[in-house]
């Protein structure tokens, strides 16, 4: 399998929900004119260091890793009846449109990148979810341990996903 890079949607939505891992040459630059470009389509190379690097262009694998590491959001695709489609944690793919393994992914990761939820006051974030909300989870969890207990049984707030803490906190709020 050849190693995909995102298209400029998806590389602009995930620095937006804070991606910040340089990618080097594969990028988008702000010329001096402001025109924005790929880093690859520069044909000027005496402008090349006066270049601001825009937006990083990770890789697909680069970006589901990203989103399963630090959002406990899992994007994988599978192959039924020879269609690709896209999944995210236990989340049913919300359009069947993607038909390559890449198209599914990239669609994907846009999606799990639509779940993060970024509180834009403070933008800091817990386990997934604004940190308000998380501490909100825990401070209700400490007040009604057996509601919680009958609903996710032994299981810690910090182990659920992140779709899980935000069903949950729409649940009790």
């Amino acid at each position: 399998m050849k190693e995909q890079l995102t298209v400029f949607k998806t590389a602009r939505l995930a620095k937006e929900k804070g991606f910040n891992i340089s990618t080097y040459s594969n990028c988008w630059v702000k010329t001096l004119d402001g025109k924005i470009m790929h880093n690859s389509e520069r044909r000027d190379c005496a402008e090349h260091d006066r270049c601001e690097t825009y937006l990083s262009q990770p890789s697909q694998t680069m970006l589901q890793k990203w989103l399963r590491e630090v959002h406990n959001i899992n994007v994988y695709c599978v192959c039924r009846g020879g269609e690709w489609t896209y999944w995210i944690d236990k989340i049913s793919p919300l359009s069947q449109e993607p038909t390559t393994y890449e198209k599914a992914l990239e669609v994907g990761l846009q999606e799990g990148l639509y779940l993060i939820k970024q509180d834009k006051t403070t933008n800091k974030m817990k386990n997934g979810i604004p940190s308000e909300k998380y501490y909100f989870l825990l401070e209700w969890k400490d007040v009604n341990m057996e509601e919680y207990l009958a609903m996710k049984g032994d299981k810690s707030l910090c182990d659920l996903t992140t779709y899980e803490l935000n069903k949950l906190y729409e649940a009790v709020k």
